[in-house]
């Protein structure tokens, strides 16, 4: 026992660094330089990893050439295209992309699945304790910004002035795993929880997208279960008017209503202006292979031509194309097939909580992808995913032997 010590605790402070919680501008405490120490750590560790598996001439797996090759498409394609466009040092186009490195946690993780450090239960549960922190890092943040500022007059600039964005994409997980899990064993506690991570999403992260896809998944989960349907209809319905009594939500319906009326009206946002320039940029221009992205340290990014009010991290795949052109295509084909790849691969086991709570997610994610770019900004989230998908698999004689999904 004492030999899987500190590699738990050693992928367990991974877990929780990855969940963005640390450097968001929302943590309870800023540690400075700790996501540049951390991409660190993981560069240092693959290439032991690899110097290991050499000495010891192990092969490599897929999902091992995919995250590499993945890592080295995202840092050096954008930053020779940015070159070639911009004539930025190609220097600065890696430092903008080096959030790509983040993808590496990969390796940690799968290896201490492989080496049965850990199990694929164990990550999950280690998510649900980070979901837990994170929310009440989340609710701190909340109270307190509420308190410091007041909003006399919303607009669709200052709606969500309060939002506390801090491991949403765990979270996301988390709320699939619940779902799935009170489906397939009836755990009537999931229904409470559910309904927490529900509002924590409406309240604090403040996503129309996100509150759409797990309204539209629940929907999808339950058909052909009225009975739990009924279950979670009650439930739901009873804690809402709860929440109505106690709580004030009238400003919430404001905001959600000016942002939604800005949406549909063609109301400015950051958003709609960083996706009008890009089109118009795109129409006279007619790049095809795309321009890469440009880094604030290199005469102030794309904000000395395009203003302060130019985000490609806010408008997903067009983004993506921006910087990618065409590339971006085949690139989205091949990373969400790959996914698909390691969930269908499991046979069986595919109808296991764990696989169908990751491929959930993985889908959402290639949903959300239209408006928020996963693949570049979610290399840490995503690659968990990937490592637990992996190395359910590869524990698949392990949960034949003793019967246990999961394993403990």
């Amino acid at each position: 026992m004492k030999t899987k010590t500190l590699p738990r605790i050693f992928i367990f402070i991974l877990i929780y660094i990855s969940s963005g919680a640390l450097w968001s501008n929302t943590q309870l405490f800023e540690v400075a330089y700790l996501q540049e120490a951390y991409l660190l750590v993981l560069i240092i560790f693959t290439l032991v990893y690899f110097s290991r598996k050499t000495m010891l001439s192990e092969g490599v797996v897929a999902e091992e050439v995919f995250i590499i090759l993945l890592v080295f498409f995202l840092m050096l394609v954008p930053s020779f295209f940015a070159y070639f466009s911009f004539e930025q040092p190609f220097y600065f186009g890696l430092i903008e992309e080096r959030r790509a490195l983040s993808y590496l946690v990969f390796f940690p993780i799968y290896f201490a699945l492989r080496n049965e450090n850990i199990s694929p239960i164990w990550i999950v549960n280690v998510i649900l304790a980070v979901c837990l922190i994170n929310l009440v890092n989340s609710v701190w943040f909340f109270l307190n910004i509420r308190a410091e500022y007041v909003i006399e007059t919303i607009n669709s600039m200052n709606a969500r002035f309060d939002r506390a964005i801090i491991g949403a994409y765990y979270m996301f997980f988390a709320y699939f795993y619940l779902l799935w899990d009170w489906v397939k064993k009836n755990r009537k506690l999931n229904l409470l929880f559910l309904f927490v991570i529900l509002f924590y999403f409406i309240l604090l992260v403040q996503s129309k997208q996100m509150i759409g896809v797990l309204l539209l998944v629940t929907a999808f989960v339950m058909v052909g279960h009225l009975k739990k349907s009924m279950w979670l209809l009650t439930t739901s319905s009873t804690l809402l008017l709860l929440i109505y009594w106690l709580v004030d939500l009238g400003d919430f319906i404001e905001k959600y209503q000016v942002v939604i009326n800005a949406v549909i009206g063609g109301g400015e946002s950051i958003r709609s202006k960083t996706a009008t320039l890009i089109i118009n940029d795109l129409s006279e221009t007619m790049f095809i292979l795309g321009k890469g992205s440009l880094s604030l340290l290199w005469n102030d990014g794309f904000h000395s031509i395009f203003g302060e009010h130019f985000y490609l991290s806010d408008v997903g795949l067009l983004g993506m194309y921006y910087k990618l052109g065409v590339l971006a295509i085949p690139l989205t084909v091949i990373y969400y097939g790959f996914f698909m790849h390691c969930y269908f691969r499991l046979g069986k086991l595919r109808l296991h909580v764990i696989p169908l709570a990751a491929v959930t997610f993985v889908l959402c994610s290639m949903v959300l992808n239209a408006l928020v770019p996963v693949i570049e900004y979610n290399g840490y989230n995503m690659s968990v995913i990937l490592a637990l998908l992996a190395g359910y698999y590869r524990s698949v004689p392990l949960i034949r032997k003793k019967g246990k999904e999961g394993y403990v």
